[in-house]
């Protein structure tokens, strides 16, 4: 009976979105040389009174690195509220040629979900959803989920799942969303963990189309490094470059954290 109910909660709880956006980004090129190579920033945008940076390691070209870095400011700053209708805020980054050229990133997504969102009983606490996209922006912004295709099981990561269950539900200007059924996260109330940061894979037309670290503001402030295993996906409908590894450090001499993608592999089957 609780793994029905749960069941149900999640169907009723995704099924909920409310955005608000903030789309002011301010294009930046500058470098700087590190032992892996050029460090470029790509792009920045105003977040919580602080600015936020994408940016990629390149040597000769190739993308060794994708990174995001958000200054602990913008964390901090971060508004709260016990309000679940409050909308939750969009703001975006994009990325450099090479990278998508190469990889499997186009541009990221930064949403902030002052009172959590759907499902409540899992998922309440304020935190970041960072959508790393593969699809341009303005695709993103047509997903109007009447497009109801689901990937294929064999499509999905081991473990993965489309959530909630049985058949998902689609959140406009996202898709659908997939998760390891075996986090002890998802386990059904009150045997799951208390959140703080889960990866997960969306689709939709039964595309992957972003990859999704979520993050509590609380988890972020214990200015801990940790890193997000990434699943490794049977075969994608964009043929590039595919990263392996998720790491966030905290970079005490900056103020700042940084959301590293790196060992990038080729999914050409």
């Amino acid at each position: 009976m609780k793994k029905l109910l749960f069941a149900v909660t999640l169907t009723v709880c995704f099924s909920v979105a409310i955005t608000a956006e903030n789309p002011s980004t301010t294009p930046s090129q500058q470098t700087k040389t590190t032992p892996a190579g050029k460090n470029i920033i790509y792009d920045s945008t105003s977040l919580y009174g602080a600015i936020a940076k994408s940016w990629g390691v390149e040597e000769n070209g190739k993308i060794l690195e994708v990174g995001m870095t958000i200054p602990e400011k913008s964390i901090e700053n971060s508004p709260e509220s016990k309000d679940t209708t409050t909308p939750y805020e969009r703001h975006f980054l994009d990325l450099g040629k090479n990278v998508k050229n190469q990889t499997f990133f186009d541009h990221i997504e930064i949403d902030w979900n002052p009172a959590g969102h759907p499902p409540f009983v899992l998922f309440s606490a304020p935190h970041y959803d960072f959508h790393f996209f593969n699809i341009k922006r303005d695709e993103v912004d047509k997903i109007d989920c009447t497009n109801t295709k689901l990937p294929d099981s064999t499509k999905l990561p081991k473990n993965y799942k489309i959530v909630p269950p049985p058949n998902g539900e689609c959140i406009p200007k996202m898709g659908f969303h997939s998760a390891d059924i075996t986090s002890p996260e998802l386990a059904p109330p009150p045997n799951n963990k208390p959140f703080d940061a889960l990866m997960i894979i969306g689709y939709y037309d039964a595309k992957l189309i972003f990859e999704e670290p979520m993050i509590t503001k609380k988890y972020l402030q214990q200015k801990k490094n940790f890193s997000l295993p990434v699943p490794s996906i049977p075969s994608t409908d964009k043929i590039s470059e595919y990263p392996s590894s998720f790491k966030a450090s905290y970079n005490q001499k900056e103020k700042a954290w940084d959301f590293v993608w790196s060992n990038f592999r080729s999914n050409k089957k």
